[in-house]
């Protein structure tokens, strides 16, 4: 992170140079005795220790409620900003103030603040020859004249005209976190707060550590014409948020001026057409990640989508279909809401997809609304599925706007989903003999039973429906999916041969068997007959005879 190069940078400003005097005996380690995490200060303390621009003391402890005076503060700042303003205590120079002399911790400080103009009399209330006030308790007003005029001259910063150097460093967010004690003195713990404050803003961001921005918006989905506000917050990684520092370097970007206009520093985004706009930003350089925006126009038409086009006609099948309104550009309306009446089906259903429960309107709820078509038991035909009298709240449809339909396909089950399955392959001629055929529908497995199913049936050659000998060879059934339905089938007396049975659905044949009639058993009877065929020469007729047993 941004943070952890500024600091790195910092490591060579160790503060070696300083008398005892300035920090008692300083350790570099951190894991102060003193220290917990949960201490205020107690991230910033660390961090700045491993860098080298504080130090604890020598007992392992960091003692961070210590005041701290105006000549140690100079001397962390000017060792903190090194590498920013490129001034370093130095040891030569005449003596300016009575009360910093030679050998005293920050005379080299002093000097060099001197020299380089931090030190403003009219800031700080002092004026050379007099006393510059080194060990009096550092007080925020110090702090911000010092850090004001140090960035200044290294033209990192312009006072406004007419702002305190105070009231510009609070801005800036320099004592963002900081708690003042005992009427605005500074701690050490304090000081490490604002050192990270000052270090990250050199640096180009003033965001806390572990802390990503997020961009937040009025609203995503809008009107033409609609104006909509960008703000920006911080996420902590415990998805803790809060405000952007008021003195945060923030810009708002757009990715598409043709339909809208931002305000770039404001982030006003004023939506002129119909369209998706994505939306981004920085802060102090940090880029958030983007959102979309997208304006619709006046609701235009429905789009009417399928899971399938076609159904199976098992009187089970659902296609759930999703009815989306929108502009004439095709957006989605999502601020939609309202109803729509579903026209009448010959052969399915309307359902709700979810309950399964009968449907004769939907509900439109942000510009979407589902419902399921299911299928009935006819296949070979097809319904329309289309909406009508549609009603948005608040909402006028276009002039243009109409009712939307679509078709959907009803199929019979695969060839063999139908079965024809005969008891016995041959029936006797001799008499009425039944043989029993199962006719089956299958397509939703043996366990589960679905809606009946009407068949028809249909003989050829000797059998009939009926017992007795009379032809009877059609007949219409509803057969149960997933229940075997017997169909009794009769051979005619003394007749031979081929008998075909068919079923049809909506007059296909799906489904086909035969069964054949032959002579089986003891003779039942005897049958002469005779026909005059020939004349001998003795002029009587000769008689052939035939005989069937």
């Amino acid at each position: 992170m941004k943070r952890k190069k500024a600091m790195a940078g910092a490591t060579l400003l160790v503060l070696m140079n300083l008398a005892p005097a300035a920090f008692a005996q300083s350790v570099t380690g951190t894991g102060y005795a003193d220290l917990a995490q949960t201490s205020y200060g107690a991230a910033q303390i660390e961090a700045l220790t491993a860098a080298g621009v504080l130090h604890g003391f020598a007992d392992g402890t960091f003692r961070p409620n210590m005041l701290i005076t105006r000549g140690q503060w100079l001397a962390y700042m000017m060792n903190a900003l090194q590498a920013t303003t490129q001034v370093s205590p130095s040891g030569g120079g005449k003596e300016i103030y009575r009360d910093v002399r030679p050998g005293s911790f920050a005379y080299a400080y002093v000097n060099a603040a001197y020299e380089a103009g931090w030190i403003v009399p009219s800031w700080l209330g002092v004026k050379a020859g007099g006393d510059f006030g080194i060990n009096q308790v550092a007080s925020t007003g110090d702090v911000a004249s010092l850090f004001v005029a140090a960035l200044k001259k290294a033209g990192q910063l312009t006072l406004p005209k007419g702002v305190t150097p105070l009231t510009y460093a609070t801005q800036l967010g320099i004592f963002r976190g900081f708690h003042p004690v005992h009427g605005m003195r500074v701690t050490r713990a304090g000081a490490a707060v604002i050192l990270e404050n000052i270090l990250n803003y050199t640096n180009g961001t003033l965001l806390p550590s572990g802390e990503t921005p997020v961009l937040t918006v009025s609203a995503t989905n809008v009107s033409p014409n609609t104006v909509v506000q960008l703000s920006l917050a911080l996420r902590s990684v415990n998805g803790q948020t809060q405000v952007i520092p008021a003195n945060a370097n923030v810009t708002y970007a757009l990715d598409n001026q043709t339909g809208a206009v931002l305000d770039t520093y404001s982030g006003t985004l004023i939506v002129t057409q119909p369209g998706t706009y994505t939306v981004t930003a920085t802060v102090d350089g940090v880029s958030v990640a983007p959102l979309t925006i997208t304006a619709y126009a006046q609701p235009a038409g429905i789009d009417l989508s399928s899971s399938s086009s076609t159904l199976t006609a098992n009187g089970q099948a659902l296609d759930t279909m999703t009815a989306t309104i929108v502009d004439s550009t095709g957006q989605t309306v999502s601020n939609a809401a309202g109803t729509a009446d579903l026209s009448a089906l010959q052969y399915g259903s309307y359902v709700d997809p979810t309950t399964g429960a009968p449907l004769s309107s939907i509900q439109f709820v942000n510009g979407v609304a589902t419902f399921a078509v299911k299928a009935g038991t006819t296949g070979g035909v097809s319904d329309t599925v289309s909406l009508s009298n549609v009603a948005l709240s608040g909402t006028a449809l276009a002039s243009t706007f109409v009712d939307p339909s679509t078709t959907i396909s009803y199929t019979w089950p695969s060839a063999n989903a139908l079965t024809l399955s005969p008891t016995t392959a041959t029936v006797s001629d001799n008499q009425a003999t039944e043989d029993a055929v199962f006719a089956s529908v299958g397509g939703l497995g043996t366990s589960a039973v679905g809606l009946p199913v009407l068949a028809q049936f249909t003989l050829s050659g000797p059998a009939s429906f009926q017992a007795g000998g009379s032809l009877m060879q059609t007949f219409s059934a509803y057969v149960v999916p997933g229940v075997p339905t017997q169909i009794p089938v009769w051979s005619l007396p003394l007749q031979s041969g081929t008998i075909t049975f068919d079923a049809s659905l909506s007059g296909t044949v799906v489904a086909s068997t035969t069964i054949t009639a032959v002579a089986t058993g003891a003779p039942t009877s005897l049958v002469v007959n005779s026909t005059p065929s020939t004349v001998n020469a003795m002029g009587a007729a000769q008689e052939p005879t035939l005989f069937r047993v």
